[in-house]
């Protein structure tokens, strides 16, 4: 049987380069690392007594120290340890003599920072977008799928639902199981965005209807 030829091409496009100096600048400039500490971080790294709590033992580290360490291990990929590391290195390279939290001291704050963790309010015009987006949640029956080899038809899925401003970033999030509607969160999110400040809202067909253009037109 002759096989049928594909009426795309698969020729490779090659482009050529003429700007070498500027393409290699830009290339070496990709492994460049610019770390810039504000000077009030020795003030913010300890939490004040303001943050004591009324029960168990008081806070050694404020909410921001734990922030920052969490946003390296995002960026870098890095293990809880590794960031302790991390971290260390930089205070070295600074010249900073300040205390870094355990990895587990760590590891039991992550989960509060994480469910805490403040999003940046509209404070000038600008249009929102917004869409949702499948998590899986892994747990026992992933492991059971991977020691056994079996397939268990009860999966866990969650819905993250987001609004971006024009800038890129994040200023609503609701986080619902995947039988929600989307045109449900819509109110929830135009709220933490600041409705105010926002001129126009930008969505796909899964937010297309009447009530949601009346809510968006009040």
């Amino acid at each position: 049987m002759k096989k049928q030829s594909s009426k795309f091409s698969t020729k490779k496009i090659s482009y050529k380069v003429t700007n070498w100096r500027e393409y290699n600048k830009a290339l070496k400039q990709r492994g460049s690392l610019t770390v810039w500490l504000s000077e009030d971080l020795e003030e913010s790294w300890l939490a004040p007594s303001a943050e004591e709590r009324k029960r168990g033992r008081p806070l050694v580290y404020s909410q921001t120290c734990i922030n920052l360490l969490l946003t390296f291990r995002h960026l870098f990929k890095l293990a809880l340890r590794q960031v302790i590391g991390f971290i260390e290195s930089l205070f070295t390279l600074s010249g900073k003599i300040l205390p870094v939290p355990e990895f587990s001291r760590l590891s039991k704050r992550a989960a509060q920072a994480l469910s805490c963790f403040p999003l940046p309010s509209l404070n000038e015009p600008t249009h929102l977008v917004i869409d949702s987006t499948g998590l899986k949640v892994f747990g026992e029956k992933e492991w059971l799928e991977t020691k056994h080899g079996k397939q268990y038809n009860r999966k866990v899925w969650r819905k993250l639902h987001i609004g971006v401003e024009e800038g890129g970033y994040i200023t609503a999030r609701v986080l619902t199981d995947h039988h929600t509607d989307d045109r449900a969160c819509v109110p929830s999110l135009i709220d933490q965005s600041n409705a105010s400040y926002i001129t126009d809202c930008l969505a796909d067909g899964g937010y297309d209807s009447h009530q949601i253009y009346k809510f968006l037109k009040d």
